[in-house]
């Protein structure tokens, strides 16, 4: 759980950086002499607009067609779009986190199918979990089917029988066979 957090956060924090880095990105300038010189500098980037500091500063050229808002807003819509991407394999995660399914496979369907993948995270895991349920308890608490459910109850003579072959291999003693006789005898 922990982990899947921090890669959103830092999925999250990557694209907000890459996004103002874009933004931020100067136009480029060139400086020169004279307004003349300026003026002529554009070349395939088109005309520059000059400016100067002063009387006798030198002239700078910046150019337009170049703004650094479009690559911004370039920047933010792929961040969205990312963070619209991922946020389905996000939310599947956490889902299957909490009610202690499969959380990578819950990632993969939203990752792959994105919002239908949490959907089926959503409805399918929990239909399975019901379903699972009873068997799950039992696993979890470690209840084994009675020996009385899974074979019907031998009778006297077949419990007796087997005593006898146990003493006659050795594997028990004529003191332990009298008291287990003894026993299987007063349960009549």
């Amino acid at each position: 759980m922990r982990k899947i957090i921090a890669v959103a956060i830092g999925v999250l924090l990557t694209l907000l950086a890459a996004a103002p880095a874009h933004a931020q990105s100067p136009t480029p300038q060139r400086t020169f002499a004279t307004a003349d010189e300026c003026m002529q500098s554009g070349g395939a980037l088109g005309p520059p607009e000059c400016t100067s500091s002063g009387e006798n500063g030198p002239w700078v050229a910046h150019y337009p067609g170049n703004s650094p808002v479009n690559g911004g807003l370039i920047g933010v819509f792929i961040a969205i779009a990312l963070l619209w991407a991922a946020a389905p394999a996000v939310i599947s995660g956490f889902i299957a986190s909490a009610r202690g399914q499969n959380v990578g496979l819950a990632v993969v369907l939203g990752l792959f199918l994105g919002w239908i993948g949490l959907l089926i995270v959503l409805v399918a895991f929990k239909q399975r979990v019901s379903a699972e349920a009873p068997s799950l308890i039992a696993e979890t608490v470690g209840s084994r089917p009675s020996r009385s459910a899974a074979m019907p109850p031998r009778t006297t003579s077949a419990r007796i029988a087997e005593l006898d072959d146990l003493k006659q291999q050795g594997l028990i003693t004529p003191d332990e066979y009298a008291s287990r006789r003894q026993a299987i005898l007063d349960q009549i």
